[in-house]
């Protein structure tokens, strides 16, 4: 087999004997399908996934510098993506549980099972991982344009907020409702309707730094959270980059279509410091900004 195709295996094991066990019981039946890196320490690891690309790690539980459950979190801050198996000495279904909860992908007692059983967890962990991280995706993300969906924007906005109140920030959140959509939707279909909003997404995300958030949270709407701005002229600029460039003609299939913006926009501090109702006064300037016309934008303000 070829080595680019081998599944590399990282093995966190204090104890030499167990280590060349379980290295001997994989290579055996496997030799042609593992590349395994050996460390007997935990903090030798940081670098390691620096310098290199593991597909799988198996650690002790029991290490020189970490034990128990805080050797799982350990990896999982090192590197979250990388399926973790514990192999440990101790044959308990507690300890196992509690490892499995704490992120590991599965639990293996020492002593107990062969080659095929080490082949068959790892390739299980691999599985699980991939499926795992698949679900959570989908769980932050609009499957349609990619953008956070409505669960991660308002964790991205909590986020926000606290980071604002601690380092004194600025920032502004914008509500977007396109104008035209729903013609377009109609008279196009659901699929043109679709390559729509994935170009929307894009342009609106071509207009500010990757650091702010662009999110859809459904329909025809999206938010954008712009942080550390220094004041309200900055906000303002970015709203006028997002009329043009959401109002510039767009070809779908050979059809030219023109959609325009509506964009309500509220600050933090200066208009309010709770979640709720920061976002209940973007929406409100949003639907100001309908009201006076569509294809703008608007402050929110007292009045409205």
């Amino acid at each position: 087999m070829d080595l680019e195709k081998k599944i590399s295996l990282l093995l966190i094991e204090d104890n030499p004997a167990d280590a060349r066990i379980l290295e001997e019981l994989l290579l055996a039946d496997y030799g042609g399908k593992y590349r395994i890196t050996k460390t007997d320490r935990l903090d030798n690891v940081a670098s390691l996934l620096t310098d290199q690309s593991f597909d799988v790690v198996i650690t002790d539980l029991s290490l020189p510098d970490s034990r128990g459950q805080e050797t799982v979190r350990r990896i999982q801050e090192m590197n979250g993506d990388i399926p973790v198996i514990v192999l440990s000495g101790e044959d308990s279904e507690e300890l196992a549980m509690q490892i499995v909860q704490a992120g590991a992908q599965d639990y293996l007692v020492k002593g107990k099972g062969d080659g095929y059983l080490i082949n068959r967890a790892i390739q299980y962990s691999i599985e699980r991982k991939r499926i795992q991280d698949k679900l959570a995706y989908y769980a932050h993300y609009d499957s349609l344009t990619g953008l956070p969906n409505r669960t991660l924007f308002r964790e991205r906005l909590g986020r926000a907020l606290v980071r604002a109140a601690r380092h004194d920030f600025i920032f502004a959140l914008m509500f977007i409702d396109l104008d035209g959509f729903k013609e377009v939707n109609d008279a196009l279909g659901h699929d043109m309707g679709d390559e729509l909003l994935i170009e929307v997404g894009k342009r609106i995300k071509q207009c500010v730094r990757e650091s702010d958030t662009v999110a859809r949270l459904g329909g025809d709407e999206f938010t954008v959270i712009l942080e550390e701005i220094h004041n309200r002229d900055d906000a303002r600029t970015v709203a006028q980059k997002l009329i043009d460039a959401l109002s510039s003609p767009i070809d779908l299939d050979g059809e030219q279509v023109r959609v325009s913006a509506s964009i309500g926009i509220t600050l933090y501090p200066a208009d309010d410091v709770t979640e709720v109702n920061l976002l209940k006064k973007a929406d409100t300037a949003m639907y100001r900004a309908k009201d006076l016309g569509r294809n703008q934008f608007q402050f929110y303000q007292s009045g409205m």
